[in-house]
């Protein structure tokens, strides 16, 4: 077994703690749904000698677990034996001319196993369902979720159960489907299957990885955190772009952000900026209360509508914990429309040679929009975080460059003046 960094499990809300290895594995049962998400305590003080011991600079292992005493995970051996984290970080010269910025960086996290973003917190919840004795996991997702969740079980050949509503994206449910994940396609909402999820998982004993529910997910997401800071030397940018559904990549990023400053290697924390879909913008509403009154409290009757499917989360499990993340690094949340969301869609290859899905775009929609109204200072540095390969949803993509140029040629000897003349009337960008 690993030395055991990883202390206690502690409710967000009323602070009391739970045994890491005990009956209680998803939330808080003394606080309200949404305030009662558990997070992973560790013992940084061990942490920071073992990283002395063991210094970042001389690992070896580029994946998120070459942080392993910052991870959930107490078997060493207990990896998912995938290639996951250690995505890579591009600077885009092209994006932060048209942004007015000093320096912009895009951290593709298309490069991961499933072109996902969300395999790094399956790759967690695996390994502690396996670790804890459960005999399936499951989750509730609205697609990237539960086909990461099925690869990081195959790898390891643990049993796989998914709901995911009836607007799943085709390629989605075609990645489920081949990694052998059960799936139960709802006639409904993610909430509804979220619904669903704890209610077979209470049934059948199975650990539930939906986002919100399952402690385990953030330590994964944090990771990129720590990548971004490895990448530039240590040297953050001022300022985080990523899109928000549930709250669960946000959370982990502003951890990770703490937990490098808290062991000494950063100076300053970048200000961390949620994004989400105007027709799904429950965290939105409740920043904006939060920030006027300090109440902390979440919407549930909002019903999400946008092309933007992943962050298409009317509840958002999350999302109390989300809030005060964002307010502890000085960030906001804004919204963006998804006429914005496809605009982006179709500037972020151009600009930045990386394609996302529409919620991966909406983190660059924000970017835009946090540009032109004068959110973020001219001339200071960004980075976006892209979560999704943009052909993760083909039905979007195709929405997006639907007006695009496809220049239709015919065979023959003339077919050089036909490519002559488009040439002429076609701008290279």
């Amino acid at each position: 077994m690993n030395k055991q960094y990883l202390t206690d499990l502690k409710c967000n809300t009323c602070g009391q703690t739970y045994d890491i290895n005990g009956s209680i594995q998803s939330l808080c049962p003394t606080c309200p749904p949404l305030h009662a998400t558990l997070e992973c305590v560790f013992d940084y003080s061990a942490v920071k000698e073992a990283f002395k011991a063991n210094p970042l600079s001389k690992r070896r292992d580029m994946s998120i677990f070459r942080y392993m005493e910052l991870l959930p995970v107490l078997n060493p051996d207990a990896h998912i034996p995938l290639q996951i984290g250690w995505s890579p970080l591009y600077a885009s010269a092209t994006g932060a001319e048209k942004l007015g910025l000093k320096h912009l960086l895009i951290k593709d996290d298309s490069h991961n196993p499933t072109a996902s973003y969300k395999d790094r917190a399956s790759a967690m919840a695996v390994a502690r369902a396996a670790e804890l004795g459960f005999s399936a996991i499951c989750t509730a997702s609205t697609g990237n979720a539960a086909a990461s969740l099925a690869a990081c079980s195959r790898a390891v050949h643990f049993p796989c159960v998914v709901f995911v509503p009836e607007k799943t994206p085709t390629a989605k449910l075609i990645q489920m489907l081949a990694y052998g994940a059960i799936v139960f396609r709802v006639e409904g909402t993610y909430d509804d299957a979220f619904e669903i999820s704890i209610r077979a998982c209470e049934t059948f004993d199975w650990m539930n990885r939906s986002a919100g529910y399952n402690p385990y997910l953030v330590e994964g997401k944090k990771t990129g955190a720590w990548e971004l800071a490895e990448q530039t030397g240590f040297n953050l940018p001022d300022t985080v772009f990523v899109s928000v559904g549930d709250g669960s990549i946000i959370s982990g990023l502003c951890k990770g952000f703490q937990e490098l400053a808290e062991l000494g290697y950063v100076k300053h924390i970048p200000r961390v900026i949620g994004v989400q879909a105007t027709g799904a913008n429950t965290l939105v509403r409740a920043w904006n209360r939060f920030v006027e009154t300090g109440a902390l409290d979440i919407d549930t009757t909002i019903q999400p509508s946008t092309i933007a499917d992943s962050i298409s989360v009317g509840i958002p499990r999350e999302g109390i914990r989300a809030l005060r993340m964002v307010k502890a690094a000085n960030g906001f949340m804004m919204a963006v429309s998804d006429e914005e969301i496809l605009t982006a869609m179709r500037r972020l290859p151009l600009e930045t040679a990386v394609m996302g899905e529409p919620a991966a775009a909406a983190a660059y929609a924000g970017l835009i929009k946090g540009s032109q109204m004068n959110m973020i200072d001219k001339n200071s540095t960004a980075a976006v975080f892209v979560t999704g390969s943009g052909l993760k949803d083909s039905v979007a993509a195709e929405n997006a460059w639907r007006s695009s140029p496809l220049n239709a040629i015919k065979p023959g000897p003339n077919v050089f003046n036909m490519i002559t003349r488009i040439l002429k009337d076609t701008k290279i960008q």
